[in-house]
């Protein structure tokens, strides 16, 4: 087997996916402690020093399971010091560097002679350590204090990062010096584009170069390319930058102002407006700011180029649906279909047709998600798979899940997933589909229940037993019960007094579909003392605004209540919170303002009616 450095001078193709704990240890993660860091620094010193004095040749360290990165700072100025102080003697140390970087088959300590050659290796092969080391990840990031020494280094970096990727071209970017505007332009326009690292280096361009520099020259290309830049960072980003890039965000906003055109100029105004009403920190009026960007944003222009955007399918999937719900626009499933066929797993699509989407949206976005993915693999058998331990890999069941939610929107297309559905692979599918299911019960026939029982019998997760369990043992149907209602109109209003939180009680009793139907139409419960309960003498019915009956106020607290109804005040309620499956319904109680304007009504006719009893002149 021949040295590592003779392997890496006849590789062929670059090695971008390597060095990955390295640039996270640099660039993500927290820094290694001081202390630490010293502390490993002096262990591998005493044994450089001992295989000095006992001059070995193929040494062996105790610490080759320890990144050198972590503490190749503090290693290389001790081991500076020695030889100043005449411990160590240079030239030694000059050929233990290159027998570790020439000759070594062992990476660790091709790390460590990297490490060295910042000082103790000639100028003359630079050149070729660094054509060479610079075509792995593995090794290039220990080369950071010896590039420097390359002469001609920067121009080296810019040619490294226009023909690298990944780990090799992070190291270039981060490490070009940016004193010439065409590198600052190259970076703008070029430089951060990357299929691993895109983010990482959008983010190192934005908070490390002079960009305002780049707009003392601007023209529309370079405003768009400007604008792609702000964007790709806001998105990620809090705006607390805006401290330091104060002055280059008042000119961008007049130039964008002034000359933009584009989907992606009107994005990056709304960014710059999200992340100023997020920061609380700024230390300007920013009710004032955000009101200016308000206008801009609502002039005619931008409305046009908001609308020519979806048309054009510009933007982002999530830049369309944020800007859609600013200008409160009704997005539909054609309009985001080619979003979809960008990325069919597009979850911002997918949770806004299913939350905002009209009926016609929801067939059409479930009809598209069985045409591109298996419905029969995301079903071939449960797992115990709670939402802890949902990733990104379980993407396409989560938003099977939540399809299956939806389903009750588009009854009765979907029966038949929602059955099958019941062996899906993790719990959040099943769960949902016995909602559906629950929901429509008494209409389930012995095929479907016997389905129903097959999936009982092999299901894994006991809390999701137990509610595949009311399908198959509880199908009477429920309760249906209205009360009139036509005489307890009431409206909102903002002098309403909140009085207390409490439980609906008993709504596992009542009809599960007029139930839910309730809970998710109406805004305003009314309540309704029931004459002649025989086991609760101030038994209070809570119904929504068809008359349905969802249940009782909780015997706990329907004293007080009870006493106000009788004497004629106003009450109504507002769910705050339901759980059908574990039978909970949270509703807030108020007392309505309409008694404060029926008793200032009835004070004024007593004033001024014939009831005055001779009292008034």
């Amino acid at each position: 087997m021949g040295s590592i450095f003779e392997e890496l001078r006849t590789l062929k193709e670059y090695k971008y996916d390597l060095g990955k704990k390295e640039l996270e240890y640099i660039y993500i993660s927290e820094s290694m402690p001081v202390n630490e860091q010293l502390d490993l620094a002096d262990y591998l010193i005493e044994e450089i020093k001992d295989i000095y004095d006992k001059n070995i040749l193929y040494p062996k360290f105790h610490l080759e399971d320890i990144l050198l990165i972590y503490y190749m700072n503090p290693l290389i100025n001790k081991i500076n010091i020695l030889i100043m102080e005449n411990v160590l003697n240079e030239v030694w140390v000059r050929e233990f560097t290159e027998n570790l970087i020439y000759k070594s088959e062992t990476p660790w300590h091709v790390k460590l002679g990297l490490i060295l050659s910042s000082r103790y290796l000639s100028e003359e092969k630079l050149p070729e350590l660094f054509d060479v080391f610079s075509r792995s990840g593995e090794y290039i990031f220990y080369l950071m204090n010896t590039i420097r020494n390359l002469k001609g280094y920067n121009n080296y970096l810019v040619e490294l990062s226009k023909k690298s990727k990944g780990t090799i071209k992070v190291f270039a970017i981060t490490n070009i010096e940016y004193f010439s505007p065409k590198i600052v332009s190259y970076m703008i326009e070029e430089g951060y584009k990357d299929e691993i690292y895109e983010e990482l280096l959008i983010n190192y361009i934005f908070t490390t170069i002079n960009l305002e520099r780049y707009l003392e020259n601007i023209d529309k290309k370079r405003l768009d390319n400007l604008s792609y830049l702000i964007c790709s960072y806001l998105r990620k980003n809090e705006f607390s930058i805006i401290k330091s890039k104060y002055n280059l965000i008042g000119n961008y906003l007049s130039l964008v102002n002034s000359i933009g055109d584009n989907f992606e100029n009107l994005n990056s105004i709304f960014l710059i407006r999200e992340g100023i009403a997020q920061d609380e920190t700024l230390e300007c009026d920013i009710e004032e700011l955000e009101k200016e960007l308000n206008n801009l944003l609502e002039d005619e222009k931008w409305i046009d180029v908001f609308k020519k955007g979806i048309k054009d399918k510009e933007g982002l999937s999530e830049d369309v649906i944020a800007l859609a719900d600013f200008y409160d626009y009704q997005l539909e499933y054609k309009d985001l279909f080619l979003y979809l066929e960008r990325d069919h797993k597009d979850f911002n699509i997918y949770c806004y047709l299913i939350e905002e989407g009209r009926r016609e949206d929801k067939l059409k976005l479930l009809n598209y998600f069985t045409n591109h993915f298996c419905i029969d693999k995301i079903c071939r058998g449960a797992q115990d798979i709670d939402d802890k331990e949902l990733s990104k890999e379980n993407i396409i069941s989560i938003i099977f899940s939540l399809l299956i939610k939806s389903l009750k929107d588009i009854y009765p297309y979907g029966k038949e997933i929602a059955l099958k559905a019941l062996s899906g692979e993790i719990n959040k599918i099943r769960a949902e589909a016995i909602n559906y299911l629950s929901r429509y019960k008494d209409e389930l026939n012995e095929q479907q229940l016997e389905e129903i029982k097959v999936a009982y019998n092999s299901e894994p997760n006991e809390e999701v037993k137990f509610k595949m369990k009311t399908l198959l043992f509880s199908c009477e149907e429920g309760k249906k019960e209205y009360i009139d209602i036509n005489n307890k109109s009431i409206n909102e209003h903002i002098s309403d007094v909140y009085l207390l939180t409490t439980d609906v009680v008993g709504c596992q009793y009542r009809y599960r579909r007029s139930l839910e139907d309730e809970l998710e139409n109406s805004k305003i419960f009314y309540l309704q003392i029931e004459e002649n309960n025989s086991y609760d003498n101030r038994a209070i019915k809570v119904a929504g605004e068809s008359g349905f009956v969802i249940g009782y106020i909780s015997r706990s607290d329907n004293y007080i209540l009870s006493n106000l109804l009788k004497g004629k005040k106003y009450l109504y309620g507002k769910i705050e919170k339901y759980n059908l499956e574990n039978n909970s319904i949270k509703t807030r109680i108020y007392l309505s303002y309409k008694d404060v304007i029926e008793s200032i009504n009835d004070t004024i006719s007593m004033l001024h009616g014939s009831n005055t009893g001779g009292f008034l002149n």
